[in-house]
Protein backbone atom coordinates (compact mmCIF):
# COMPACT_ATOMS: atom_id res chain seq x y z
CA UNK A 1 0.00 0.00 0.00
CA UNK A 2 1.56 3.55 -1.61
CA UNK A 3 1.57 6.12 1.60
CA UNK A 4 -1.09 8.26 0.30
CA UNK A 5 -3.34 4.83 0.38
CA UNK A 6 -2.45 4.00 3.99
CA UNK A 7 -2.68 8.18 5.22
CA UNK A 8 -6.25 8.42 3.29
CA UNK A 9 -7.29 5.07 5.18
CA UNK A 10 -6.69 6.64 8.55
CA UNK A 11 -7.98 9.92 8.12
CA UNK A 12 -10.89 8.81 6.13
CA UNK A 13 -11.79 5.76 9.09
CA UNK A 14 -11.38 9.01 11.64
CA UNK A 15 -13.09 11.63 10.48
CA UNK A 16 -15.16 10.23 6.80
CA UNK A 17 -15.98 6.94 6.96
CA UNK A 18 -18.84 7.38 3.64
CA UNK A 19 -16.28 8.90 1.39
CA UNK A 20 -15.19 7.33 -1.63
CA UNK A 21 -11.39 6.37 -1.55
CA UNK A 22 -11.52 6.70 -5.96
CA UNK A 23 -12.01 10.19 -5.41
CA UNK A 24 -10.53 11.55 -1.88
CA UNK A 25 -7.51 9.20 -2.75
CA UNK A 26 -6.75 11.57 -6.23
CA UNK A 27 -7.59 14.56 -4.53
CA UNK A 28 -5.77 14.21 -1.51
CA UNK A 29 -2.36 12.84 -3.55
CA UNK A 30 -2.71 16.45 -5.66
CA UNK A 31 -3.39 18.46 -2.15
CA UNK A 32 0.17 16.67 -1.11
CA UNK A 33 1.76 16.92 -3.94
CA UNK A 34 0.76 21.01 -4.47
CA UNK A 35 1.94 21.57 -0.62
CA UNK A 36 5.19 19.95 -0.85
CA UNK A 37 5.75 21.16 -4.13
CA UNK A 38 5.11 24.96 -3.11
CA UNK A 39 6.49 24.66 0.32
CA UNK A 40 9.11 27.85 -0.14
CA UNK A 41 6.71 29.66 -2.13
CA UNK A 42 4.52 30.84 1.39
CA UNK A 43 1.83 33.28 -0.66
CA UNK A 44 1.02 30.67 -2.69
CA UNK A 45 0.71 27.86 -0.49
CA UNK A 46 -1.47 29.95 2.18
CA UNK A 47 -3.51 30.94 -0.34
CA UNK A 48 -4.23 27.16 -1.06
CA UNK A 49 -4.75 26.30 2.03
CA UNK A 50 -6.87 29.07 3.19
CA UNK A 51 -8.89 28.49 -0.13
CA UNK A 52 -9.32 24.82 1.16
CA UNK A 53 -10.05 25.58 4.61
CA UNK A 54 -13.00 27.46 2.96
CA UNK A 55 -13.88 24.50 0.54
CA UNK A 56 -13.88 22.44 3.88
CA UNK A 57 -16.49 23.94 5.91
CA UNK A 58 -19.24 21.98 4.07
CA UNK A 59 -17.45 18.43 5.74
CA UNK A 60 -17.87 20.60 8.93
CA UNK A 61 -14.40 20.11 10.00
CA UNK A 62 -13.25 21.94 13.11
CA UNK A 63 -9.72 23.34 13.84
CA UNK A 64 -9.43 20.54 16.86
CA UNK A 65 -9.12 17.83 13.92
CA UNK A 66 -5.88 19.11 12.86
CA UNK A 67 -4.00 17.93 15.48
CA UNK A 68 -5.37 14.23 14.85
CA UNK A 69 -4.86 14.86 10.68
CA UNK A 70 -1.49 15.98 11.89
CA UNK A 71 -0.08 13.08 14.03
CA UNK A 72 -1.39 10.84 11.25
CA UNK A 73 0.16 12.49 8.86
CA UNK A 74 3.64 12.47 10.59
CA UNK A 75 2.98 8.53 11.60
CA UNK A 76 2.70 7.05 8.04
CA UNK A 77 5.63 8.87 7.33
CA UNK A 78 7.59 7.13 9.86
CA UNK A 79 5.63 3.96 9.28
CA UNK A 80 6.21 4.41 5.32
CA UNK A 81 9.91 5.70 5.84
CA UNK A 82 11.71 3.35 8.91
CA UNK A 83 14.94 4.40 9.88
CA UNK A 84 15.00 6.73 6.55
CA UNK A 85 12.42 9.56 8.46
CA UNK A 86 15.16 11.19 10.22
CA UNK A 87 14.70 13.80 13.25
CA UNK A 88 15.56 16.29 11.07
CA UNK A 89 12.93 15.56 8.13
CA UNK A 90 10.40 14.70 10.79
CA UNK A 91 11.02 18.43 12.32
CA UNK A 92 10.77 19.44 7.90
CA UNK A 93 7.15 17.74 7.94
CA UNK A 94 5.68 18.86 10.74
CA UNK A 95 6.65 22.32 10.06
CA UNK A 96 5.27 22.50 6.60
CA UNK A 97 2.63 20.68 8.24
CA UNK A 98 1.71 23.46 10.67
CA UNK A 99 1.90 26.00 8.31
CA UNK A 100 -0.69 24.03 6.43
CA UNK A 101 -3.38 23.55 9.01
CA UNK A 102 -2.58 27.07 10.26
CA UNK A 103 -3.95 28.90 7.08
CA UNK A 104 -6.41 26.65 6.64
CA UNK A 105 -8.00 26.63 9.77
CA UNK A 106 -8.40 30.54 8.86
CA UNK A 107 -10.24 29.63 5.51
CA UNK A 108 -12.56 27.45 8.17
CA UNK A 109 -13.16 30.25 10.53
CA UNK A 110 -13.10 33.28 7.81
CA UNK A 111 -16.75 34.27 7.55
CA UNK A 112 -17.19 34.67 3.51
CA UNK A 113 -17.64 31.74 1.19
CA UNK A 114 -15.67 32.87 -1.63
CA UNK A 115 -12.76 31.18 -2.39
CA UNK A 116 -10.12 32.75 -4.55
CA UNK A 117 -10.54 31.52 -8.57
CA UNK A 118 -6.84 30.73 -9.02
CA UNK A 119 -6.93 27.75 -6.36
CA UNK A 120 -5.47 24.76 -8.61
CA UNK A 121 -7.04 22.19 -5.50
CA UNK A 122 -10.62 22.69 -6.81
Amino acid sequence: MCIRDRYQRRVREKFFPESKPEIQGPRLYSSLNFMIKNASDVDTLNQYCFNMGERHKKYKIAAEHFDVVGDTFIRTLHDFLGDEFTPEIKQQFELLYKIVADMTIKGLENPSSETKPTDPGK
